[in-house]
């Protein structure tokens, strides 16, 4: 069986790094190429980005090292800001430094902890994501992952109903609402328009929800209107992004004369009620 796909992480954000691309593995690891906001490349393993582990080309640490002999005081390490040293030592000697959080909780920390990329919060982004893995917004990421389809589905492919005029309408649910999407005549170009669906919002939240480490709560909303489901967030990466949905067809029965014609109907409570 084909290995699993990796996650696309082109366009996110992770310390100072930027992921521009894919790069090569790394002893089979999945690796990205990633611009530095000091200017240089380096090429990271995807865990360690998603992790934390890395959060630079290699100049945060080398300025702090650089400055006042391992004074990091005012430093910003992921959601911690070191505060000052105290007379503590890790099983290593590490100095403790004691650090105040984003969360508003004050956390002692190794400063090789710190500088190695190891501990980037008291443990509430730990607990965080671990939140987010499970419901979020009444949503369960798991089940958005998993996309198993429902028992009563008529097709065989999730959110592709059959009509009974032999068409297959397509919609998507998220957050307790139902999106229309479209009628097709055939059934790949259903599944096919079922999938952007699922990339759109559900791999868009997906995405969002594991890279967000800010104070406020995530805001990720699917909003239809003329036409188009556009994706309203503060996560600037996702906001904006919108896809087509087609106008509902519903085809006449033929003429006595064998003629058959076809009627637009704009409504969306038509078929989804049929």
């Amino acid at each position: 069986m084909p290995g699993k796909k990796p996650e696309d992480l082109t366009g996110m954000v992770f310390g100072r790094l930027t992921v521009t691309g894919k790069a090569e593995n790394i002893n089979g690891r999945t690796a990205w190429v990633c611009q530095c906001s000091c200017g240089n490349k380096k090429t990271v393993i995807g865990r360690y980005l998603k992790s934390g582990k890395v959060q630079s080309c290699g100049c945060l640490k080398k300025e702090v090292q650089a400055e006042k002999a391992k004074d990091i005081t005012g430093y910003r390490f992921g959601r911690l800001t070191a505060l000052y040293p105290s007379e503590k030592r890790d099983l290593n000697g590490s100095v403790i430094w004691i650090c105040q959080c984003d969360c508003g909780n004050i956390a002692e920390v190794s400063i090789s902890g710190l500088l190695n990329g190891n501990n980037i919060s008291c443990g509430c982004a730990r607990e965080q994501i671990k939140n987010q893995t499970d419901m979020k917004d009444d949503t369960s990421l798991n089940i958005l992952k998993k996309r198993k389809s429902r028992s009563d589905n008529t097709s065989g492919f999730r959110g592709v109903n059959k009509t009974k005029d032999g068409r297959y309408r397509v919609s998507i649910g998220f957050k307790g609402k139902r999106y229309y999407i479209g009628l097709y005549d055939n059934y790949p170009d259903a599944v096919k328009k079922r999938l952007e669906a699922e990339k759109l919002i559900h791999d868009g939240y997906i995405r969002a929800c594991r890279r967000w480490y800010r104070k406020e709560l995530l805001v990720y909303e699917a909003v239809k209107q003329d036409g188009f489901i556009r994706i309203s967030s503060n996560d600037p990466v996702e906001d904006g992004r919108k896809m087509k949905c087609d106008s509902i067809r519903k085809k006449k029965r033929q003429s006595s004369v064998n003629e058959q014609t076809e009627g637009i109907l704009f409504s969306d409570t038509y078929f989804l009620l049929a």
